[in-house]
């Protein structure tokens, strides 16, 4: 499908100027992380893959540009990266939970929930340094299960429609000092999910001024938009 060069053996992560950003994948009680092959892609991410018996686990990352904003004027960051999970149940997976932790964070930091409409967010604040770091909220996940797009239509009857609803098992949350926890329903054989996260930093000024919220809303980049330009074939 791509011309692909094969990778030595790495860890799935981003590396910024405020820490590492590491992705854990939960199938039931067990843990799929660590190092794992991995392939260069034309558009110039990477795919990672774990062959777990009950279920094939990728995870693509590479960086991407936003072009929601594009009437506002250029974002200014110095970088955004995704990093999209596609998983494909081989036997019944009982529950998924998909972890992204930035590691390493310098003792000066300030990290914050930061969310937005559709969006579950942190932001993180060093000397020199903002980080936002996204990915989708209860409602927009509701809303692909409802589509059925990226999410099994089945959810539909499991996800409860926004963070209010603290009676589900199944949430999305933030984490002191930054990470972002989804935890969702299991998987059928034969059923997939793709889920976005979003990682954009910039140099912060001071005063503040008018472009420091630039690296949230690069975050806010839809799962479509990603997939186009890191793999043309899945997002079209």
């Amino acid at each position: 499908m791509f011309e692909q060069l094969d990778l030595p053996s790495r860890p799935a992560d981003i590396v910024t100027p405020v820490g590492t950003v590491l992705f854990t994948t939960w199938l039931g009680q067990e843990a799929v992380g660590g190092s794992t092959s991995a392939r260069a892609l034309p558009s110039g991410a990477v795919a990672h893959r774990w062959n777990d018996p009950s279920a094939t686990v990728d995870l693509v990352t590479g960086p991407v540009q936003n072009h929601r904003y594009i009437n506002r004027g250029p974002l200014t960051v110095a970088a955004l990266w995704t990093a999209i999970w596609q998983i494909r149940a081989r036997s019944q997976v009982p529950g998924l939970e998909l972890r992204a932790e930035l590691t390493d964070i310098p003792a000066d930091a300030q990290s914050s929930p930061d969310c937005g409409e559709h969006l579950d967010a942190m932001t993180i604040d060093t000397a020199t340094t903002t980080l936002s770091m996204g990915g989708p909220d209860l409602e927009l996940l509701s809303a692909q299960a409802e589509t059925g797009r990226h999410l099994p239509r089945r959810w539909v009857q499991h996800l409860p429609r926004s963070s209010a609803d603290n009676t589900s098992q199944y949430f999305v949350a933030t984490s002191y000092p930054a990470r972002l926890t989804w935890r969702l329903p299991g998987l059928e054989p034969g059923e997939a999910i793709e889920l976005c996260v979003a990682i954009a930093w910039r140099s912060r000024t001071v005063p503040l001024g008018p472009n420091d919220v630039d690296a949230w809303l690069a975050i806010d980049v839809p799962i479509d938009d990603a997939l186009e330009q890191l793999l043309p074939a899945a997002g079209s």
